[in-house]
């Protein structure tokens, strides 16, 4: 919701262009993309890759990218790739669909329509009965263990930024890094509603509403940059409402909620 996978996407961009080049195809169209939530600037690096890639077929998706990330910042980019990576590290309820607890497609449709009451509690449960890959104690590892990574590359963007000689590739790692200090964030009050899901709370109810909504108002201030208005608040409303909800006594009286919350 708040990152992408860069090195996932360039790879795909980079394939479809190298094939485009082979086999004399005129180009090729990215579908998908325009409907996620996640700011089009942090796509840049992987969109550059598509000119490099259909110049140099031959070249390995490391020397692609190396190309299009000197265009880009002035400067040997794989320090930011490595950091973009990190950053990116998903867990439950940032990933958008209905495997994962977000509000984001909880439907598996791209409606932007508001999941149900208790959807984030409900999500849990459901993890607690799976017999899949995607149980509870699998995806709370996840959760927990994506602290350290993320931190680690919103660390080392945050001193690749001292290093970038553009204008525009400043402005893109600026992007990255609140995108950074998004996830890191949000996964601390993710790991909090586990916590309180197994009746184990280190914070208050009150604490951790005052945290969703700080990061929800961070995210809209963010996504009004790209965003309508009137966008940038539907989508806060569905990735962070049923999150706050989800704490002890929260959603007693629906109206009261709203009020809350906004």
């Amino acid at each position: 919701l708040f990152s992408l996978k860069l090195s996932l996407h360039s790879n795909n961009i980079a394939g479809a262009a190298i094939k485009a080049a082979q086999e004399g195809i005129i180009g090729h169209c990215v579908t998908s993309w325009a409907v996620r939530i996640s700011k089009p600037d942090l796509h840049a690096l992987a969109l550059a890759v598509e000119p490099v890639a259909r110049a140099n077929p031959n070249k390995s998706l490391a020397e692609i990218m190396d190309i299009a990330g000197k265009k880009i910042f002035g400067v040997e980019s794989r320090d930011f790739v490595a950091a973009a990576d990190m950053i990116a590290k998903s867990f439950a309820f940032v990933y958008s669909g209905h495997r994962f607890g977000s509000g984001v497609q909880w439907n598996s449709l791209k409606d932007s329509t508001f999941p149900p009451k208790g959807h984030a509690l409900n999500s849990m449960k459901n993890w607690k009965n799976a017999s899949t890959d995607d149980n509870y104690e699998s995806i709370k590892t996840g959760v927990f263990d994506a602290e350290e990574p993320i931190s680690k590359g919103l660390e080392l963007m945050r001193k690749f930024e001292q290093k970038v000689a553009t204008t525009r590739g400043r402005q893109i790692v600026k992007d990255w890094i609140i995108s950074g200090q998004l996830q890191l964030d949000m996964n601390r009050i993710v790991q909090e509603l586990f916590n309180a899901f197994e009746s184990k709370s280190t914070r208050d109810t009150g604490e951790m509403i005052g945290e969703v909504k700080r990061l929800k108002q961070e995210f809209i201030n963010w996504a009004d940059t790209w965003m309508t208005p009137q966008c940038a608040k539907l989508n806060a409303d569905i990735i962070f409402d049923h999150i706050a909800e989800g704490f002890p006594g929260c959603r007693e009286d629906a109206n009261e909620f709203a009020i809350i919350m906004n």
